[in-house]
C-alpha cells in the first residue's frame, strides 16, 4: 500500500495494553494464537523469534541489544547466503530468541520497534523508511519419536510507495524512497512471474508448444524478494494484505495497489508438512531403548534363574553336552548351557569328570592289566629286533650290476660280439691307448687355451675282455665310454 495508508498499524496496532488484544495488530494476534494452538497439539512445540529491517537494501537485525542505536545504520549487518543442499536462504548474524509464550514474542516485537528507522515526510510524520521482517520459528516433536515437525512465518511490514513528483522528497529522504519503489518493482516481478507460471500450469497442453519451458523468477533483484523466496513460491501459504487511502488524490495509488493485490491473488502454492528426521534424536532414542532392553533382561534372567528347575531330560541333555565338548578337538569350542541353573550343572558334570580321571590314574594297576602290559612290551621289543635283522642282511646282499649298452649313443649300428682277444694283443693296445694320451696332453699344453676338436682320453680306468669289449676312459670334465673294434 500508498505510505500513509496504514500499513504498520494494521500488523503491529496497539499493543500498550498487553492484557487486551481488541486494539492489537495481525502480528500480536498472531502470537496468542499459535501459543493456544500449542496447548491443542499432541507435539512438544518449542518457538523462537527474530526481526530483521532492510533499509536502503541493507539488511540489519533489529533484535541485536549489543549495539548503538542512536546512530543510524549502527545495528550488525546480516548477511544473506542460499544453502547449495537445501535450496534455502540462510541468514548470517541474525540471531534467534526463544519466546515461552505470547509476551515474550510482543517484548521483542517492542524492542525491535524502537530500533526501526521512521522519518516524518509530507504524507506521513512517522513513515517507516524501512520493510520489517517479524519471524517465528516453530519446532515440534511427539514424545518418544525422533522426527520433527517445522515452520516459520515471514509478517512483513513493507514500506510505502510514493510519487515522487507529488512529495517532492530532498536529500536522504529522496534516497530512501527511490530505494523503496525499486524493491517494491521488483516485487512486483516475482510476483506477476509466478503468477504467470500458475497461468501456463492451468492451460490445457497444445501440439507443437513446449509445456515445460523453465522461466527466470528475478529473486535475486532485491533484498526484500530474495529473504521472501521462500515464502512466495516455495512451500508455502501467502496472504496479503493492501491498504489504499480514501482520498480521491490518491485514487491512482489505491487503484496501483488494487492490481499489485489482484495479481499477488494468482499465485497458487500447494504446501507440505515439514517433517525431518534429526539424527541426534535417534542415536539418542536407541540409546535408551538399549539401556531399557538390557535392565529387562537383566530382570527377567534373574528370576528366570530364581524360579528353573532342571527336570531329568534337561540332565540328560547338559550330560550329552559337557561329553560333545569335552570329546571335541577344537581348541575354540564353547559350551552353551543357558541360564545359571544349567550352567552350574554343566560345571558339576566337568568336575566330575576331572575327578574321576585323578582317580583312576592314581590307582594301582590289577594283576590282569599288568600281565596284559608285560605281553604287549615284549612284543613290542621283539618286533624292533626283528626290524634290526633284516636291516642287517639288506645290507650284505651286494646290489645287482646294470650293464647299459650305450651303443645307441652312437651313430654306427650295433656290431656282433667279437671272438674273445688274447692278452698280448689286449696289451699292446693298452700301450698305444696310452701314447696317445702322453701325445694329446703334450698337444694341451702347449696351446692351454684352445679346446681340441676331439675328445681326448685322460686315463685309461679299464679293459673288461668279453664278448664286447668296451673301453672306460674318464676326463677331467664329462666321462666317455669307447668301445675297441
Amino acid at each position: 500500500g500508498q505510505t500513509g495508508s496504514g500499513k504498520t498499524h494494521t500488523i503491529t496496532g496497539d499493543i500498550s495494553d498487553l492484557l487486551s488484544i481488541d486494539q492489537m495488530g495481525i502480528l500480536p494476534r498472531t502470537l496468542f494464537h499459535i501459543f493456544s494452538e500449542f496447548e491443542k497439539s499432541e507435539y512438544m512445540m518449542q518457538a523462537s523469534v527474530s526481526y530483521m529491517e532492510i533499509y536502503n537494501e541493507v539488511c540489519q537485525d533489529l533484535l541485536n541489544a549489543d549495539y548503538d542505536t542512536e546512530a543510524l545504520g549502527s545495528l550488525p549487518k546480516v548477511v544473506l547466503r542460499e544453502d547449495p543442499i537445501k535450496k534455502e536462504i540462510i541468514f548470517q548474524n541474525l540471531k534467534k530468541h526463544p519466546i515461552g509464550n505470547a509476551k515474550d514474542g510482543l517484548h521483542w516485537l517492542l524492542f525491535g520497534d524502537a530500533n526501526r528507522t521512521i522519518v516524518a515526510t509530507p504524507m506521513n510524520p512517522a513513515s517507516s523508511r524501512s520493510h520489517c521482517v517479524f519471524t517465528v520459528y516453530v519446532h515440534g516433536r511427539k514424545e518418544g519419536s525422533d522426527k520433527t515437525i517445522s515452520s516459520k512465518l515471514h509478517l512483513v511490514d513493507l514500506a510505502g510507495s510514493e510519487r515522487i513528483a507529488k512529495t517532492n522528497p530532498m536529500g536522504v529522504t529522496l534516497r530512501e524512497a527511490r530505494s523503496i519503489n525499486k524493491s517494491l518493482m521488483f516485487l512486483e516481478q516475482v510476483i506477476v512471474t509466478l503468477a504467470d507460471i500458475a497461468k501456463r500450469k492451468q492451460r490445457p497442453p497444445q501440439p507443437g508448444r513446449k509445456q515445460d519451458q523453465r522461466v527466470h523468477i528475478p529473486y535475486r533483484n532485491s533484498k526484500i524478494t530474495t529473504v521472501l523466496k521462500d515464502s512466495l513460491g516455495g512451500n508455502c501459504v501467502t496472504a496479503m494484505v493492501a491498504t489504499v487511502a480514501s482520498e480521491e488524490v490518491h485514487m491512482p495509488e489505491s487503484i496501483s495497489t488494487c492490481k499489485f493485490a489482484k495479481r499477488v491473488g494468482k499465485i497458487a502454492n500447494s504446501a507440505t508438512v515439514n517433517m525431518t528426521e534429526r539424527p541426534a534424536l535417534v542415536i539418542s532414542r536407541l540409546q535408551e531403548e538399549n539401556a531399557r532392553l538390557k535392565e529387562e533382561l537383566r530382570r527377567l534372567g534373574a528370576a528366570d534363574d530364581a524360579d528353573y528347575v532342571l527336570t531329568e531330560a534337561d540332565r540328560h541333555e547338559l550330560a550329552q553336552l559337557v561329553d560333545d565338548f569335552v570329546l571335541n578337538a577344537d581348541p575354540a569350542a564353547a559350551l552353551v548351557a543357558g541360564n545359571s541353573v544349567k550352567g552350574q550343572f554343566c560345571f558339576g558334570q566337568l568336575k566330575r569328570l576331572v575327578l574321576e580321571a585323578r582317580l583312576q590314574a592314581s590307582r594301582p594297576p590289577s594283576p590282569g592289566e599288568i600281565s596284559r602290559e608285560q605281553e604287549l612290551h615284549e612284543t613290542r621289543q621283539l618286533l624292533r629286533e626283528r626290524e634290526r635283522e633284516v636291516a642287517i642282511l639288506k645290507s650284505m646282499v651286494p646290489p645287482p650290476k646294470l650293464l647299459v649298452d650305450t651303443a645307441s649313443q652312437f651313430d654306427e649300428p650295433p656290431t656282433p660280439p667279437a671272438p674273445a682277444r688274447p692278452a698280448a694283443e689286449l696289451e699292446a693296445t693298452r700301450r698305444r691307448l696310452e701314447e696317445i694320451f702322453a701325445a694329446t696332453a703334450g698337444d694341451a699344453a702347449s696351446a692351454p687355451h684352445q679346446q681340441p676338436a676331439t675328445p681326448v682320453c685322460a686315463t685309461v680306468a679299464d679293459v673288461n675282455v668279453t664278448r664286447s669289449t668296451y673301453v672306460h676312459v674318464s676326463r677331467n670334465r664329462p666321462t666317455y665310454m669307447l668301445r675297441v673294434k
